[in-house]
Formats: structure tokens, sequence, C-alpha cells
């Protein structure tokens, strides 16, 4: 049986603009491949790099897993009473804290510099029902 090639990547989401306090954007990501025998981690502080990166890979015939340190998943509960409160075993602060919105909307923006890709093929739905949600996907975008 042939072993599958696969890469991991992982986004720290944060502004892609220069700081003024800090060497570069906060923004980062970090590469691994888990196959290989010394395991090194790759990555740079430039969406743009990680985009290329990203393509390359796809290119080399890579299985690539892509996360983001931003909470993308959003629960949506039955009961109106519930809604803005921390998803099942989320630490503080929440997804529904000041912060954890703002890096939400922050994820969902740089996620979508991804349609640069000319291999992904986004094909987007909205649901509320866990019954409808596609788990047979080769690549899905998730919050870590």
């Amino acid at each position: 049986m042939n072993e599958v090639r696969r890469v991991i990547y992982t986004c720290d989401v944060g502004s892609t603009r220069n700081q003024k306090n800090r060497e570069g954007p906060a923004f980062a990501w970090a590469r691994l491949d888990p196959n290989e025998e010394r395991k090194s981690i790759q990555g740079h502080r430039d969406i743009k790099q990680l985009v290329m990166k990203l393509e390359l890979d796809i290119d080399e015939g890579y299985s690539v897993a892509l996360g983001f340190e931003a909470p993308l998943f959003i629960p949506v509960p039955d009961n109106a009473c519930d809604l803005s409160t921390a998803r099942c075993g989320e630490g503080t602060p929440s997804w529904a804290s000041r912060i954890g919105l703002a890096v939400s909307a922050l994820g969902i923006h740089q996620s979508a510099q991804l349609g640069g890709l000319d291999h992904v093929v986004c094909q987007s739905r909205f649901s509320a029902e866990q019954s409808q949600v596609n788990t047979n996907r080769i690549a899905r975008i998730c919050d870590l």
C-alpha cells in the first residue's frame, strides 16, 4: 500500500500588517511534514508565502490539512437563551467574548485569502444542522 503524502499547516490568526511595537506582522503560519524522518517545522509571517507553499504542496500531490487558531465553528443552540455562550469544553475567553469575536472575524477574513489557490474549489453552504455537515470532505478548514 502506498503511504499517503501529507502535510499539516496551522495559522496563528493576527494582523497581517507590520506592527509598530513588534518585528513584522502578528499573523504566522507553520508547516509540518509528519512523514519526514527529521521533523522540521517551516513557517513564515507572510500570508502570501502561505498561499504559495500550499499551492506547491498541492501540485506535488500532498494531502493538506489546514487549521486556524480562531473559532471558525460557532454552535447554534436550540434554545435562544444559550446564544453567545461558550462552546462545550471551551475555556476563557470564549468565542463569544470580545477577543473571540474579533479573532473569528479576522480568521474568516484571512481564510478567504485561500481563494487565490488555483487548485482549491470552494463550495460553501450554510447549515445549522449537524446532520447536514459533509464529513466525507477531504479538505476542511477548522479551528484549533
